[in-house]
């Protein structure tokens, strides 16, 4: 299958066409020429006109034939690129969303790391300050009790 028609396929084309038209016309001048006096003339135009009509027909049916294989590979492979171009697309689209799903969950796993350190902290901050505030009830309870014991 030839994927375009060239200049030279026209060429060819054009001049066959034309050579038969070189013929067809040359027997149609000869009788012209030779007036009513030679009828067989006029026949033998008419013969030529109907042999090479279907020679221009196969000729002009190749050429649109080419054109038209031509046509249905562009659009063949048009198609195939945009196929092409479309899963390109979408293989972007699932890297992207993957890209995005695996940043998403660094930034939570952070944020949880971050989360448990500040409990832990506020766990051990608040068990100091329990801590703290025992012992200065037992540091209070103990005054409290020296001091009556003195005052006894």
């Amino acid at each position: 299958m030839t994927c375009a028609i060239g200049q030279s396929e026209r060429n060819v084309g054009i001049i066959t066409n034309r050579a038969m038209g070189v013929a067809e016309n040359g027997v149609g001048l000869m009788g012209s020429l030779a007036g009513n006096s030679v009828p067989l003339i006029y026949a033998i135009r008419d013969s030529t006109q109907m042999a090479s009509a279907p020679a221009r027909t196969f000729n002009e049916t190749m050429i649109n034939n080419i054109a038209s294989d031509a046509r249905v590979d562009n659009l063949r492979r048009a198609r195939g690129e945009h196929i092409e171009n479309y899963d390109f697309n979408g293989q972007m689209r699932i890297d992207a969303a993957e890209r995005y799903a695996k940043a998403a969950s660094g930034i939570a796993n952070t944020q949880a790391a971050t989360n448990i350190t500040a409990a832990r902290t506020n766990r051990d901050l608040s068990t100091g300050g329990v801590e703290r505030g025992y012992r200065q009830q037992v540091q209070g309870i103990n005054s409290a009790y020296e001091l009556n014991l003195e005052s006894n």
